[in-house]
């Protein structure tokens, strides 16, 4: 069920999470995702609209440091730094990529 919170009503969409959709803190270097929702509030997503992290577009995994520190991610040719916690409400579709593609 959705509950409140400071006056917002949470949609069901924001709560659900398809099987094969990630945390974009979950892609491993190298791998590519295509970006499916955010899921939190009003300033996580017009921060993350004007980096030009938008639904559908691609996401490739740069660099992540370790210990939950900062990741660091390729959309439309520009690399970002993006902190984990904020990584970890962008969702993607991971792309499969094919044993004969580099």
């Amino acid at each position: 069920m959705c509950g409140m919170k400071n006056g917002n009503q949470k949609t069901e969409r924001s709560l659900e999470r398809s099987s094969d959709e990630v945390s974009l803190a979950e892609l491993k270097e190298g791998e590519k995702g295509i970006m499916t929702h955010i899921v939190g509030g009003l300033a996580a997503m017009r921060r993350l609209t004007e980096m030009g992290l938008t639904p559908g577009c691609e996401v490739k995994m740069l660099r992540k440091c370790s210990f939950h520190g900062p990741v660091e991610v390729e959309v439309r040719g520009v690399a970002l730094a993006l902190g984990y916690g904020l990584a970890l409400k962008v969702l993607v579709q991971p792309i499969k990529v094919h044993s004969n593609e580099k």
